[in-house]
């Protein structure tokens, strides 16, 4: 019984450390944070430009900004944003604009270890 716990044991190390020695491999193959880069693709990029334009100069600019002036009134208090942000995606705000309104009354998260980073 004591000889087949010893094998079960030795077995089971010997997969955990191929295990660990994968995953180690696979972690080098991986690029550093710190030189990731998502590059769009320049037509990509114009095109988004474009229906951002589009969408600006068509939408209710005014009902655009009252649904912001709501949303930073409810971050202002206690209430539930959602509601406020779902009134400022009706009325056609961009995902920039919801953002930077939050942002501007929270500020930017920022993890413990960004700072390493």
């Amino acid at each position: 019984m004591k000889r087949a716990a010893r094998r079960l044991a030795a077995a089971l190390a010997i997969v955990l450390a191929t295990v660990v020695a994968a995953v180690a491999l696979r972690l080098a193959w991986l690029p550093s944070p710190r030189t990731m880069r998502f590059d769009v693709p320049p037509q990509l990029a114009a095109d988004q430009r474009r229906r951002l334009e589009t969408l600006r100069a068509e939408r209710d600019g005014p009902a655009v900004a009252s649904a912001l002036a709501a949303l930073e009134g409810a971050a202002a208090g206690t209430e539930n944003l959602m509601p406020a942000i779902i009134t400022a995606v009706s009325a056609e705000a961009t995902l920039g604009e919801i953002c930077a309104t939050l942002r501007s009354r929270f500020g930017a998260y920022r993890p413990a270890s960004a700072a390493q980073i």
